[in-house]
């Protein structure tokens, strides 16, 4: 991933251009397993920042009851 901390909308855009190159099989053989780890560390960035926030959540929604 680049240096830049990207924040959940970029890194979504991204995972949606690689997923969509992947699909309509644009990336060389070559690239084909660094493009797929990409991939991976995007959708692990955003699932983890999706986690986050319902962390946060969760003890506000437990307080209301």
């Amino acid at each position: 991933m680049a240096a830049k901390k990207l924040n959940y909308q970029e890194a979504m855009e991204q995972l949606q251009l690689l997923c969509d190159r992947l699909k309509e099989e644009k990336i060389p053989l070559e690239n084909l397993a660094e493009e797929i780890r990409k991939a991976r560390a995007l959708l692990i960035y955003c699932q983890e920042l999706l986690r986050s926030i319902e962390q946060e959540i969760e003890p506000a929604d437990s307080n209301k009851s």
